[in-house]
């Protein structure tokens, strides 16, 4: 069992992962990062560095199951409703007389916020002339999302944040249950197309009218935020939209002034 990480196993690690998967981990916030490296090797009884960097190295997808273990997994349905609730509104007042509405989920996980977003538009009419583009850096996750198939655990919070975001629907309108699991209509990917890769490294071909990245920034030291932040603006049209997590900000990066905050409370922004 691991229970430290010397700077100097790390630096292996690291150097390891970016030599053999073009993948750079070295801006990650240092103690969160060390601390997630320590309980994904414990999740998959790698009793020490060497050989966890070993695998690494010499295995793909134990490699992509290092990253899934890697990743803090706090998603659900509708998460934060009055978020929500206040972009269906924000979207309808900025994206109603449009004719296309190009929308990139940065780190989408397992796709929840994907799902929530797709409900979102369908309900705000907005669904047939959205496309989504979903990104996560775990393939297992966005196979998750590809199938459309989640626990029925969570069911409970989900039905409460939907009927919070005030949904026209009932929740159980999306899905089917079978054997234990939560079956979403297939039809809320109909617009969706998903890829797999580090929001740092993308580089969209397109420019944006919402990006969607909640909850992600906080896991970045300030080299890789401000980074991250440039690329969205650059990958943003000039009226296009950024939400991010109610615990992120702009404040301090060198593209804030770009932006105008439409909704303080829920960390919605307009680039101008």
């Amino acid at each position: 069992m691991i229970k430290e990480v010397e700077i100097t196993e790390l630096k292996v690690l690291n150097n390891t992962i970016r030599d053999v998967y073009d993948v750079n981990f070295e801006d990650y916030a240092f103690n969160f990062y060390r601390r997630a490296i320590i309980k994904a090797a414990n999740e998959l009884n790698v009793p020490s560095m060497e050989l966890l960097i070993s695998q690494v190295k010499q295995d793909k997808t134990f490699f992509e199951k290092f990253c899934n273990n890697l990743v803090v997994k706090t998603t659900e349905f509708f998460r934060d409703p009055s978020f929500w609730l206040t972009l269906k509104h924000v979207l309808r007042d900025y994206c109603q007389d449009k004719d296309e509405i190009n929308i990139w989920v940065a780190g989408c996980a397992s796709g929840e916020e994907v799902v929530s977003l797709a409900i979102l538009l369908k309900e705000a009419g907005l669904y047939s002339k959205s496309k989504i583009h979903a990104t996560e850096t775990n393939c297992l996750n966005l196979n998750q999302l590809k199938e459309l198939t989640y626990s029925l655990k969570g069911l409970e919070l989900a039905n409460s944040n939907y009927e919070r975001f005030e949904g026209i629907n009932g929740f159980s309108d999306y899905y089917t249950i079978k054997d234990e699991n939560i079956l979403f209509d297939k039809s809320l990917l109909d617009h969706v197309n998903t890829k797999c890769g580090y929001l740092f490294n993308y580089n969209p071909e397109i420019k944006y009218d919402l990006i969607l990245c909640r909850n992600v920034m906080i896991y970045f030291n300030q080299k890789l935020q401000e980074r991250v932040y440039t690329n969205f603006s650059e990958s943003l049209l000039s009226d296009g939209l950024l939400a991010i997590g109610i615990n992120e900000t702009l404040a301090g990066f060198s593209n804030s002034k770009k932006y105008t905050v439409l909704s303080p409370d829920e960390s919605i922004y307009i680039r101008f």
